[in-house]
């Protein structure tokens, strides 16, 4: 069962109520669709990474959906860090790791990182971002560069913070990340 979850300070600006709320490990499923063939034979990914595309889109077809495993805690008052696991039948097929900046303004949010990707999970990618936190604190939206890709995501919680569910989207793919709460951080 779920660790209790952190409580709400009233005091704490949008971006960092938001990252207070979601801190703490979360598991959920991943469900990735080519949206657009064409868009994807034309974005500027290296060729490995339009295979991995290509392969995402069909693999769940055969064996089910890829596995997700993120963690979010809190480093300091403007510092949020965040691990994210990939995988598919118990093999790893990402790792990621950013570091997110909350803004002075109580809403923006800057993101840098690195992901490793199979079969080169050796190889770390860079990734970077910025974001804003809707107002209420209980959402966000971000855009990326992803392998040379602009990628937008928008997350939303639950009324009780027990889910996080993340909708990914390029020119060419859309993925859902239905996320649970597996334990609730300790700020």
């Amino acid at each position: 069962m779920a660790s209790p979850l952190p409580p709400r300070d009233a005091a704490d600006p949008p971006n960092r109520a938001y990252y207070r709320a979601l801190e703490g490990r979360w598991r959920g499923e991943v469900e990735l669709a080519i949206t657009d063939r064409r868009a994807l034979a034309s974005a500027p990914l290296e060729l490995l990474d339009r295979l991995r595309f290509l392969a995402a889109g069909e693999t769940h077809r055969w064996v089910g959906p890829a596995r997700l495993a993120t963690s979010v805690a809190l480093r300091g008052p403007r510092e949020v860090v965040h691990t994210t696991r990939l995988s598919l039948l118990g093999l790893p097929l990402f790792g990621g790791q950013e570091v997110i900046t909350l803004g002075d303004d109580g809403l923006a949010v800057a993101l840098r990182g690195e992901h490793r990707h199979a079969p080169a999970l050796w190889r770390p990618r860079p990734v970077e971002g910025h974001g804003v936190v809707d107002e209420d604190g209980r959402g966000a939206t971000y855009q990326l560069r992803w392998l040379g890709v602009e990628l937008t995501q928008r997350a939303t919680t639950s009324e009780d913070l027990r889910r996080v569910t993340l909708v990914q989207q390029t020119d060419f793919l859309r993925s859902v990340q239905e996320l649970l709460r597996v334990d609730a951080g300790r700020s």
